[in-house]
Order: C-alpha cells, then sequence, then structure tokens
C-alpha cells in the first residue's frame, strides 16, 4: 500500500470517528431532556453533567482536527475546512461558556447546529477522500 493510499483510509477512518463522535454529542443534546421525562433518575449519573459534554469535546476536538487538517493539506479544500472549524468553535464555545452565554435551550441548539456544520465539513472530507480513491 502506497503512502497516499494509507493516509486515505487514515483520513476516512477518522472522518468517520469524528462524524460518530458528533452525532452523539447531538443525539445526546437532543435526546437528554426527553429521557429525563421518562427516567429521572438519569439526573443523577454522569450523562447529564457538564463533565460529560467536557469529555465528548475532548474526544471530538483531537480527532476531528486530525482529520480535516490532514484532509486539508492534501487537497487544500476550504469549504471542509471552514465548516470544521464553524462547528468546532461552537462546541468549543457551547462547552466552555455556553451555561453563561445561553439559556439551556439555547445551548442545546448552538450545540446541535455546531455538531451538524462540523459532520458536514467531515462528510465532506470523507467524500473528496473517497473522489481521490475512484481517480487512481
Amino acid at each position: 500500500m502506497s503512502k497516499p493510499d494509507y493516509q486515505n483510509k487514515i483520513q476516512k477512518r477518522l472522518d468517520q470517528v469524528a462524524i460518530a463522535f458528533s452525532g452523539l454529542c447531538t443525539i445526546h443534546c437532543l435526546l437528554t431532556p426527553i429521557f429525563f421525562i421518562f427516567f429521572p433518575v438519569l439526573g443523577a449519573t454522569f450523562i447529564t453533567g457538564e463533565d460529560f459534554h467536557h469529555l465528548l469535546l475532548w474526544l471530538i476536538l483531537p480527532v476531528s482536527l486530525f482529520a480535516l487538517l490532514l484532509g486539508y493539506f492534501r487537497r487544500r479544500d476550504k469549504v471542509a475546512l471552514s465548516l470544521g472549524a464553524i462547528g468546532l468553535s461552537q462546541l468549543i464555545i457551547a462547552a466552555i461558556v455556553g451555561n453563561e452565554l445561553f439559556n439551556e435551550l439555547s445551548e442545546v441548539a448552538v450545540t446541535s447546529l455546531g455538531s451538524l456544520i462540523l459532520i458536514a465539513g467531515h462528510i465532506r472530507n470523507y467524500q473528496l477522500c473517497v473522489c481521490d480513491e475512484c481517480k487512481a
């Protein structure tokens, strides 16, 4: 396997993992309030606290940065990088100062929108990687 093929494989896998983490973040933000209604005991668990948000951010941040930067340095696609930067910025802002800047509903909206924008960046990055394989 040549170096570009290996880099493509790594980048595709990183994009897939980043999409999964960002999707988990979106699902968590949207479904946690619903789960509270049906399972109030969840309020006492780790899943609902700020620590969980920070854990997700620490998972999303390095994987996303590495995948997006690897894709950018290989293809110079500014759209994927811009979408990723906007999405990551929203997630970071929501995680760090979301409680001070937003009410609960706004924080969920900012986080979910940031995750979806980040996912769009990774999907574009992934598609460009697949397109590279088609040309080879």
